[in-house]
Parts: structure tokens; sequence; C-alpha cells
């Protein structure tokens, strides 16, 4: 952690006020009140994890429980003490909260005057930058004097870290957050790195050598920017009392996030992007109503498709409602977890998009409004005609190997090049295991694999771990496998010539099927945890 030195040097007030944030609330006189530091705080510790609005109607009602204006003040002190340094992100707006409301208006009296110089800085600094906030504009100079603005940038979301190249905690999470954006997919970002140190040797060198070291993906725009002479206030505006400091804003510069590491910031952004919005919250209900109460009963596929007749009824006259309405339907459905309400993204696909092209002709797929102000829909695809081929693709690959019926099979080898196929298994239930040795997802996947096969394998359930990479690779793959110690059915595709990708939709592994002893298809596209369920189920219940 660094501190910046120069501002200091410019600001005494700022300085003498770095060890009164160290300082904890004034001490009590155990004669003036009841309630102590340690029973304030504890009472506050109950509302951790809760809305920010209701913390402070419960900060407001303790501290009005004071005898008296001198026991009140000690309480809010100790409630400010407790939230200007939480663990929580954002709750240090409770602490400005009570420093607007109590102190800095005069209300109540710091218990201790000189520790008022703590409340006002900690205000000061904290003031322009709190979560849901506009955040106030910078435009500072890159390596080529361009000057930059933060606010015009004009992407999903925006990084925005201060950081020194001699500071050991900014150098330890840079290769977290370059890695993060590495393989970014979540719309497109900014990175707006703003250097806080006034050696432009220094600046330079380290901003070549990141960018070299860390490439980024095509999503991903970096801006490196300083500011020598602290003419932006960016400290004061972002509360930048030491580095690194890193925030995350939305396209619209409002504050998501701030005080952010990089595995928070991750976090952050993964959960903001997947957050259901109206309408999929609307069509969550709709189709979640359609699920029977007993859930040892079929769900009634028909009611499904008139659901969806009903709606394309409702929306078929505004292209724009039928679009955005059909998209989220089907991609609700696609990822659902009933297969019967996959059979329904799968009807969507085939009745409403692939076989009305005039109806997605002009859909948005950008990160931005079109001409027309329409939000865009998603970026997954990078034309309406891409969507509407993928989709069709999609339909087809689905109703491949459908549950309850036989599987296709795969004509196979073993390690030892020896003929092995699917239907050369005689287990009781025979388990698919589609991976890649390179595929990261798959190196987390295998050890909950490895435990189901050692539980199951003399209970008649047969593992098949199919390689799905290139016959050239046969080496590196058998050296893989015997380091591993996989102990399971082994097999590759000797010829690369099964199709097993277009065969098994496997346009991403780990990929795992659940076949009977006549190989029809019993579960497909599923987890470990859902493998280990339905083997429990079925082997001993």
């Amino acid at each position: 952690m660094r501190h910046l030195i120069r501002y200091i040097l410019f600001f005494p007030l700022y300085f003498l006020s770095l060890s009164l944030f160290a300082q904890e609330a004034p001490v009590q006189d155990s004669t003036s009140s009841a309630m102590d530091k340690e029973t304030v705080q504890l009472i506050m510790k109950m509302f951790d994890g809760q809305e920010i609005s209701m913390i402070k109607v419960k900060a407001d009602q303790l501290i009005s429980s004071g005898k008296d204006s001198a026991e009140q003040a000690l309480i809010a002190s100790y409630i400010f003490d407790y939230y200007q340094s939480s663990k929580y992100m954002g709750y240090e707006e409770v602490a400005l909260y009570i420093a607007d409301n109590y102190f800095l208006n005069d209300k109540l009296a710091w218990p201790q005057e000189d520790g008022l110089l703590m409340v006002k800085m900690f205000a000061e600094f904290n003031r322009q930058s709190m979560i849901g906030m506009k955040a106030p504009e910078l435009l500072l100079p890159d390596t080529l004097g361009r000057e930059i603005s933060l606010r015009q940038c004009d992407t999903r979301y925006k990084i925005v870290l201060f950081y020194d190249d001699q500071c050991n905690t900014c150098n330890y999470y840079t290769p977290f957050l370059m890695k993060f954006l590495k393989d970014y997919s979540y719309g497109t970002v900014t990175l707006y790195r703003v250097y806080t140190q006034d050696s432009r040797e220094r600046w330079c060198t380290y901003v070549s050598k990141i960018n070299k070291r860390f490439p980024v993906s095509e999503n991903v725009t970096v801006y490196d920017v300083w500011d020598p002479d602290f003419s932006s206030d960016f400290q004061r505006k972002y509360g930048v009392v030491s580095t690194p400091q890193m925030l995350l804003l939305d396209r619209n510069n409002f504050i998501l996030g701030r005080k952010l590491d990089p595995t928070a910031m991750a976090q952050l952004i993964e959960m903001d992007y997947n957050k259901p919005n109206e309408l999929q919250l609307f069509l969550d209900q709709l189709f979640s109503s359609l699920l029977p109460y007993d859930q040892t009963q079929d769900i009634d596929t028909t009611l499904i498709v008139s659901t969806i007749d009903g709606l394309y009824e409702k929306s078929k006259s505004d292209t724009a409602a039928f679009q955005d309405i059909f998209y989220n339907s089907y991609q609700y459905l696609k990822n659902h977890e009933e297969y019967d309400m996959q059979k329904g993204a799968a009807y969507i696909g085939h009745k409403y998009i692939s076989q009305m092209p005039q109806m997605w002709s002009n859909a948005n797929f950008s990160e931005k409004e079109d001409a027309a102000g329409r939000a865009p829909l998603g970026i997954e695809y990078p034309s309406a005609d891409k969507f509407i081929k993928e989709t069709a693709m999609a339909v087809e690959l689905f109703y491949r190997n459908q549950l309850g019926k036989p599987a296709t099979n795969l004509y196979l080898s073993l390690p030892d090049k020896s003929s092995y196929s699917i239907y050369d298994g005689n287990g009781e239930y025979t388990v698919l295991y589609f991976y890649n040795m390179d595929c990261a997802l798959c190196e987390a996947v295998t050890p909950d694999m490895k435990k189901i096969y050692d539980e199951f394998s003399d209970k008649g359930v047969e593992v098949m771990a199919i390689y799905t990479g290139s016959a050239k690779n046969r080496k590196e793959w058998t050296k893989y496998i015997a380091t591993q110690g996989f102990e399971w059915t082994n097999l590759y595709d000797k010829k690369d010539t099964q199709e097993m990708f277009a065969k098994y939709n496997l346009s991403g592994v780990p990929a795992i099927y659940l076949l009977d002893k006549e190989k029809n298809t019993i579960a497909k596209d599923i987890t470990p945890k859902m493998l280990n369920e339905i083997l429990n189920y079925l082997l001993y219940d």
C-alpha cells in the first residue's frame, strides 16, 4: 500500500489527517453512558449485509436512544468508526451519512474536538465517489500527450485503476487483473489506468512492459494516463488516499463498485452482466408457473407450447417487442435445467427464429442502441443472420441423442489403438465424459468425475472418458492419462473421422451423458453433481 506523498506535501491538513484516520473513536467516560463502543458496534454488526437505506434508519434509531446530546454524539461516533472502514463494499456511505447529518452540520459535537478533522477529511475524500453516484470527470493526458476523457469512453464497463509503479500491492494486483482482461467476455470494457507519480520515464517504461507482457481481449480498450501536478484533483474526487484504488463504472459513468481487488472486480462484472432485467424476471415467473407442484409429475409440454404461441400473438405486431420477448425466452428455456423446458427453446428456435428470418433482419446485436433507439438484445452473436443460423444448428443438435432414445454410436479406440465403440460397453449404466486435456474447466471437473468412478465402478457403471482433441496428440494424451492415473475406459478418435462434436453437440467441453444398459440416453449435458444424484437415485433408491 503506497501513500501519495507528493500530494501530501502540498496539503499539510490532509497529511495530518492520515494519522487521524487510524485513530479510534474517542474513549468513553464510563459514567456518561451505559452504551459503550463494543455494544454499539455489536448492534450495528447485526445489520451487516442489509440494505444501506435500512442501516441508516437503524443508526438513527440507535443514536436517538442516547439520553442526551453527549451520549448521542458518542454513539454516532462509534457508528461512524464502524462504517468508515467497513469490510462491506459501499458501507462507507453510512459513515458519510453520519458525518453529514450529525457532525458536519453541528447537530452534535464530535466528542473530541481535534477528532472532527478526521470526519471532515473522510467526507471530503469520499463524497464524490460513493456507489450509485455518477463518477467525476477525468480528462488526463496519455503517453503521447493526447487528452483522454473518462466519461467519453463508450464501453459497457469502465475500470478505473489508480496505481504507482513502485507500489508492491499494485504490482501484486496487476497480473490478476490483466489475466482477467485477457479472457474477458462480458461485453466491452475500458481500463483507464491512472499513474499517480511524476516520473514520466518510469511511467512510460512501466506501461510498455505491462502492455507487452499482458495482452488483452479484443473487447478491452486500455488507456494509460497520468496527472503529474494533480491538477485534476483525482485524489479528492475518487478518495485516493493510497494506491492501488480501483473502481468499476457502467456505460453511463455510474459507480458500481469501489475499493475493489481484482477478484472482487471480476465477480462484480460477472454478477452485473448476468443480472436479469424486468422482462427476464417476467419470463422466469411465467415459465416457472408451468412447472407442476408435484415434482414426480410430468411437465405439460403442450402447455409450454401454447404459452409460447400466446406470446407470439401478443407481440407479432411490434417487431422490437417480438425480438426482445423471443430472444430472451429462447435463452431462458435453452438454459433451463428441465429437459422439457429445453424442448420449449427448441420449439422457439425452429418456429419463431429459423422460420421467421424477416422478424430478425434488423435485430440489434451490438453494444449500443441502434439508430431507432432500440436497446441491444445482446452481444453473443455478431449479426442477426449469424443468430438465425446458429440457432437452427443448435435446434438440430438438440434433437440428436434425445432423452429416452438410443445414443449415437461412436467408433473409437483405446490407448493401445484397438477398437472400442460406445456400444461395446456392457455396464448397467454408461457415463460418457467428453473432455480435453488442455481445457481448464475439464481440469476442474475431472476430480469430481474420478470420485464418481471410484464410487460407482463396482456397481455396474462404466465411465468412458473420451478425449476430444486431435489424434495427432495421441502421445501427449497417453502420457497425460498415465500421469493422471485414469482407470476408467479411455477413448479417442484414432482417425479423426467420427464427427463427435456434431453428433453429441460438443460446442463446449466438458460434456457428460448418461446411458442405460440398452444405450438409451437418460441424461445429457449434466454436471458431475447432477450425475452423482441421478446414479444414487438409480442405484440406491
